[in-house]
């Protein structure tokens, strides 16, 4: 089962970036950035799999 289309994720994540760099709390958008792209990194490795068969 494929997950949401790449796009409607991206632009999530450009969302996401955008409230990110308001944050003036340099330890929290450090972490926020972390999170983001950690999410990016699950979505590739499904992605990966789902290509390689399962």
């Amino acid at each position: 089962m494929p997950g949401p289309d790449r796009d409607v994720l991206l632009r999530q994540q450009l969302g996401e970036a955008k409230i990110i760099e308001h944050d003036e709390n340099i330890h929290s958008r450090h972490q926020k950035q972390i999170d983001l792209l950690a999410k990016d990194v699950m979505y590739l490795l499904r992605e990966i799999k789902d290509l390689q068969g399962g």
